[in-house]
């Protein structure tokens, strides 16, 4: 199979996905670890001494980030506010960028709607979102992603 093909097809399941809307960090993150799975050897080789290597596999970091949302429901063109713990290994200063498709925001990342916030000196971060005047009333998912990897739970937001 050539790289064009499949990069073809991950960018098919990307925007299947994102349709279904499953937030970018975590289609990413789906994405990252169909690649690290795919690329994992299912047969060990045999190293020059003649023994069995040990194939070793990439793992992500694991974050133990909270997040929550207040309120929990909001009416169109209405704010909320995001915050959680940081967790570790996110020092302060570190960026974490927010999405859902239900924020009214200019800042977009990989098409999907965005605020940023910075982790304060106590470990934890808050950031305010306004919400799009014109939406579905249903439940939107609000995504969180440092250095390009997801970092915590996908929280819920109902819109009335």
């Amino acid at each position: 199979m050539s790289a064009h093909s499949s990069d073809r097809r991950r960018s098919q399941r990307r925007a299947r996905l994102m349709r279904g809307g499953v937030g970018a960090s975590a289609v990413a993150a789906l994405l990252a670890t169909a690649a690290v799975g795919a690329a994992a050897p299912t047969q060990p080789a045999s190293s020059p001494s003649g023994g069995a290597a040990v194939a070793a596999v990439h793992r992500a970091p694991t974050f133990k980030t909270t997040m929550k949302v207040s309120p929990g429901t909001v009416r169109m063109g209405g704010r909320v506010t995001i915050s959680g713990d940081a967790g570790t290994p996110l020092r302060a200063g570190t960026t974490i960028t927010l999405q859902s498709f239900a924020f009214a925001s200019r800042y977009h990342l990989d098409g999907v709607p965005a605020v940023r916030t910075q982790v304060f000196a106590n470990g934890t971060y808050s950031a305010t979102a306004r919400i799009k005047k014109s939406l579905e009333h249903t439940n939107y998912a609000i995504d969180a992603s440092a250095h390009g990897k997801p970092v915590g739970p996908v929280v819920w937001l109902n819109v009335r």
